[in-house]
């Protein structure tokens, strides 16, 4: 071989893997308490302290029915509340934690930094980002993508998506008077298949009405991504690590973010047919261009419409959407 084979195989290689390397995963805690739980009081402090010492760590706050079903914050979504707390099989007493999916010893120090040791600094195959795209009083809505960044056997994973309120003031009867990344609602809880390719990804879109109990500045939206089998919490991500999104304008009701950021395109990958959802568009054009750039389709864009891409082979796609005041393109992926 060459010298300049040899350089050329060298950047190849290097290439290759740069493109197949995992990311850092996000280290997750999942806080089990109660707001009439006296043994909480006395023990969620030193925790709020570590949590304090690990801005790193992605905190969720649930409220079970035990052992205080009249917990003001359990009544207020008791279904979503137990169905998170079941799904770990830890209904009992409080407070718990869970880990990266790993349910911790009720007898463990949570006011100690080494109960984070195991599952820091570790990378995962999979990359989450939450988008909110629209905060008001009257309601919310997120996007989430999930790309896959490196190999990985699994065909399916298990996707949590709640609202939360990320800081709560409530006079609790146990003492407590705030409450942190207290989950407010499900928006999606259930199995989704994972893409198939590295650098394939798929999206979401969760939308909900705003409660009145909620402050809704300080909503925001958790993506969960677990292995199906071993609940192991393989990538998670905050809406509130992307500072974008659309408020209430003081003024109006108009909105400061252009609602044509808020469309999405799904499945992808699909074997040819794809919705396009958008909340306020009705005078889009669409334009379907191949990797070389060439149009290869043009057509119109209706709310919550379809395309059908049948009758081309399988590959990388580029979806425009066109309005008057902006262009959205999408990365399709048909197989």
């Amino acid at each position: 071989m060459n010298k300049r084979n040899t350089v050329l195989a060298f950047f190849t290689l290097i290439l290759s893997t740069l493109s197949m390397a995992q990311v850092d995963r996000r280290v997750v805690v999942e806080h089990f308490t109660n707001t009439r739980c006296g043994i909480c009081a006395s023990r969620n402090p030193a925790f709020n302290v570590n949590m304090a010492n690990h801005p790193e760590v992605l905190r969720l706050t649930i409220h079970p029915s035990r052992p205080y079903s009249s917990c003001e914050l359990h009544k207020h979504n008791s279904a979503d509340n137990d169905a998170r707390t079941n799904f770990y099989d830890i209904l009992g007493g409080t407070p718990r934690l869970v880990i990266q999916g790993d349910i911790v010893s009720s007898g463990a120090n949570y006011g100690s930094a080494a109960i984070f040791d195991a599952y820091e600094e570790t990378t995962t195959p999979y990359d989450i980002k939450v988008e909110m795209l629209k905060r008001t009083s009257d309601s919310l809505t997120a996007r989430v993508v999930i790309r896959k960044v490196a190999d990985d056997a699994r065909s399916s994973l298990f996707l949590y998506i709640p609202a939360v309120e990320d800081t709560l003031q409530f006079n609790a009867p146990n003492g407590e008077k705030e409450h942190y990344n207290v989950l407010r609602k499900i928006l999606f809880n259930n199995s989704i298949v994972a893409p198939v390719n590295i650098e394939d990804s798929l999206e979401v879109m969760v939308r909900t009405e705003m409660h009145s109990d909620w402050v809704s500045n300080n909503m925001t939206v958790i993506a969960i991504a677990q292995d199906e089998g071993s609940k192991e919490i393989l990538q998670a991500a905050n809406s509130s690590d992307n500072p974008s999104v659309e408020e209430e304008d003081e003024t109006s009701s108009v909105s400061t973010k252009r609602i044509t950021e808020g469309i999405s395109v799904y499945p992808n990958p699909s074997m040819g047919i794809y919705t396009i959802s958008g909340t306020g568009i009705t005078n889009a054009d669409l334009k379907l261009r191949d990797v070389n750039g060439s149009i290869i389709l043009s057509t119109s864009f209706m709310n919550n419409d379809t395309i059908n891409l049948s009758q081309f082979s399988n590959g990388v796609y580029f979806l425009s959407i066109v309005t008057k005041d902006s262009v959205i393109t999408k990365r399709l992926v048909k197989r």
